[in-house]
């Protein structure tokens, strides 16, 4: 790996437009004493400072609670505005207390293989890490999808990195972390990490955000990657663009005159280098709008005018979006998901309490709520709220309602488990 010049300048300007992104998914399992959840770690970058946020959909997709960490270690819930899984491309929203500082998106097509890059990202959940390197190859094919145009990379890319920036050394993103190749789940990072082209990101995102969903348009084509000896057969001097192998029926390239055997070398201002690119073309003109595309048949240029229409339903662009489960309700309730008893002599022996044992015995979670969410477990105790000592079940409602009734966000307690003693802090849901 050849290292970039000095990068700490441009680094540490940089470093508070990455987030931190944890996630929560539910397990489904029948087996006593088996998680219900599991927690997954990714990152993401500040593209609007009213808290819009670019991430990898694989990072959120399936969760029902989204947390993401600026650099200041502020923690704040996120939503999601949509998601694509073909595009692998997701736009959260957080509500911050003052505008945050946002990335500059470059043009992904001046990149050059050779040049240098780092990224910044949350691998292992360590947060605010940066690596850096060069740019490997450029539209690498790694059988994602069939639109695939990945940015490789020996800049350190590990698990938790997806969803981070790769910049240039102008500060620019160039690229969105997807994914790396390695032996196996376990290993890290062997140098062979793969981004989603900026540009790429400039149309997705901006999709996202005006329609909720991947607005691409369709052609009715089905394509082939070039060949030598088809070139040759055809009268072309390269192995540039993508050939039509069959046009759907009543489709907008049946109505614009398409043949099987075209050679679609451009596509607006798109120039085809193979059918991903063409398919990337096709995907970014929105139904609706007609556009020139520049073709080889009968050994000579020719042009058409498509106009792109909606995919048909079930088509692979139609059925992309990015569903995340909505979390069940929140117990609003005095308990806030928790079900307490208060310390008998019985229940101290049959707990393994010391007699003089005090507090609220904590005898049941209920999956997914408050208490669950801030990892408090059945067989706790619960020993003070702020100040207060607990004594009975109706010490923690009545301190709860009292929260509640002064609008305060959070309640404090003092928790005893396994490993000792811990402050535990609740949101109050509901609270008026």
């Amino acid at each position: 790996m050849v290292p970039p010049t000095d990068i700490a300048d441009v680094v540490e300007k940089l470093l508070p437009t990455v987030v931190n992104i944890s996630t929560e998914t539910a397990l489904t399992t029948d087996a006593p004493g088996a998680p219900r959840r599991r927690e997954t770690l990714g990152s993401g970058f500040i593209i609007g400072s009213s808290g819009l946020i670019l991430t990898c959909a694989h990072v959120i997709e399936g969760s029902y609670a989204i947390t993401v960490t600026l650099q200041d270690q502020t923690e704040l819930r996120a939503t999601l505005l949509a998601g694509s899984k073909i595009a692998d491309v997701a736009v959260l929203k957080i509500t911050a207390s003052k505008p945050l500082p946002t990335v500059k998106l470059g043009d992904s097509d001046d990149v050059r293989v050779g040049q240098p890059v780092f990224v910044i990202g949350n691998p292992g959940g360590l947060g605010g890490s940066v690596t850096a390197g060069i740019v490997s190859a450029v539209n690498r094919n790694i059988s994602v999808s069939s639109y695939d145009d990945y940015i490789q990379t020996d800049a350190a890319i590990n698990h938790g990195n997806s969803g981070g920036p790769m910049f240039n050394l102008a500060g620019e993103v160039i690229g969105m972390n997807a994914t790396i190749y390695s032996p196996s789940n376990t290993s890290g990072s062997i140098g062979l990490g793969f981004a989603i082209p900026a540009n790429n990101l400039k149309f997705t995102s901006a999709s996202l955000i005006q329609y909720g969903r991947i607005n691409s348009g369709y052609f009715g084509l089905d394509l082939q990657q070039m060949t030598g000896d088809v070139a040759a057969s055809f009268g072309r001097p390269d192995m540039a663009g993508a050939i039509v192998t069959s046009i759907a029926a009543s489709s907008a390239a049946a109505t614009a005159g398409f043949e099987v055997g075209d050679v679609l070398l451009r596509i607006g201002t798109h120039t085809l280098s193979d059918p991903r690119a063409a398919m990337r073309a096709i995907a970014e003109t929105e139904p609706g709008t007609s556009t020139e595309v520049q073709l080889w048949r009968d050994h000579k240029l020719q042009t058409l005018t498509i106009r792109a229409q909606d995919p048909p339903a079930g088509q692979e662009a139609k059925n992309a979006e990015l569903v995340v489960p909505a979390p069940e309700a929140k117990i609003n309730a005095p308990d806030l998901g928790m079900k307490l008893a208060a310390l008998t002599d019985y229940i101290r022996g049959e707990q393994k309490l010391r007699q003089n044992q005090t507090g609220v015995l904590v005898t049941e979670i209920v999956p997914f709520n408050v208490a669950d969410d801030r990892g408090i477990k059945a067989g706790e105790v619960l020993l003070r709220a702020d100040t207060e000592k607990l004594s009975s079940p109706a010490d923690v409602t009545d301190y709860f309602d009292r929260l509640r009734a002064a609008k305060a966000p959070f309640a404090t307690l003092l928790v005893q488990g396994q490993r000792g003693r811990r402050w535990v802090a609740l949101p109050l849901v509901g609270a008026p």
